[in-house]
């Protein structure tokens, strides 16, 4: 996975989402989804997905099954048409490897990644790693990510897997339920970590005057004194979501579809 990106993004437009959570038991989300990469402007340059485009990811036999199916086949159809598509794995699709983007001509980056924009060095992230209070997370995070974990779990049968996903997902919506919100979301620790470049984030270009993450599902664009420019992407609801976009005239924050149908690209 490539922790650094450059590129001549400056006269073509960039587009970030995240948290799409697609599953089969969302079409309308999948829909919105689809309606989205349709609709892509055709000065777009390149799309980064920074984590969560699937609810779960356990398996490479998902690739045949709605909606990863029609999903792919959209983002095949974008990388087709010149445009570059990036893949960051999020906190419920972490184990959606390179082998399988990479049939599609996606390009997996990892988390946290470094992108070069115009002389800017911008850093991109899912954002979990920002949540530095929710301390029993962090440390399932990094029992339920540990090489030897992930090898054996890939071993075992494909019904066996989804059945322990369910139960997982079931198991996380519980303990968020009973979460303070304001331990589900970026701290003060964790963004002045990624801005300055510390722990997780000690990549080249550091210190970051602008960061992008998702997660939090707290769409927003904040100055943040001492540090820089922090842009949230929103989740994915059957009304669309927030996401951000790059262009010559600056980064925006935006909401697809926009209320008059389409995708909005005016200033927020």
């Amino acid at each position: 996975m490539r922790p650094w990106l450059e590129g001549a993004w400056t006269q073509r437009a960039l587009y970030f989402i995240s948290d799409l959570h697609l599953s089969k038991d969302a079409p309308v989300r999948t829909q919105s989804f689809l309606d989205f990469c349709s609709e892509m402007p055709r000065d777009a340059g390149a799309l980064f997905i920074l984590g969560d485009l699937f609810d779960f990811w356990i398996h490479g036999r998902q690739v045949d099954e709605s909606p990863a199916a029609e999903t792919f086949s959209a983002l095949a159809e974008l990388v087709q048409n010149g445009i570059r598509v990036f893949c960051m794995p999020g906190n419920r699709d972490f184990a959606l490897g390179t082998t399988v983007l990479e049939r599609f001509g996606i390009e997996a980056l990892a988390d946290p990644c470094v992108l070069q924009v115009g002389g800017e060095a911008v850093l991109l992230t899912h954002g979990d790693l920002l949540c530095t209070d929710d301390r029993s997370y962090q440390r399932f995070r990094r029992f339920i990510r540990h090489p030897a974990l992930l090898t054996t779990l890939r071993a075992l049968p494909y019904p066996a897997l989804r059945g322990l996903a369910h139960g997982l997902r079931r198991g996380s919506r519980r303990a968020v339920a009973q979460k303070d919100l304001r331990i589900t979301d970026a701290t003060a620790e964790g963004l002045s970590r990624a801005f300055l470049g510390q722990g997780p984030f000690a990549l080249g270009g550091a210190p970051f005057a602008r960061l992008i993450h998702g997660h939090t599902h707290r769409p927003g664009q904040e100055d943040l004194p001492g540090l820089g420019q922090r842009l949230v992407l929103g989740d994915w609801r059957e009304d669309g979501a927030y996401f951000v976009r790059h262009d010559p005239s600056g980064w925006q924050l935006h909401h697809f579809p926009a209320d008059e149908g389409g995708m909005d690209t005016s200033t927020s």
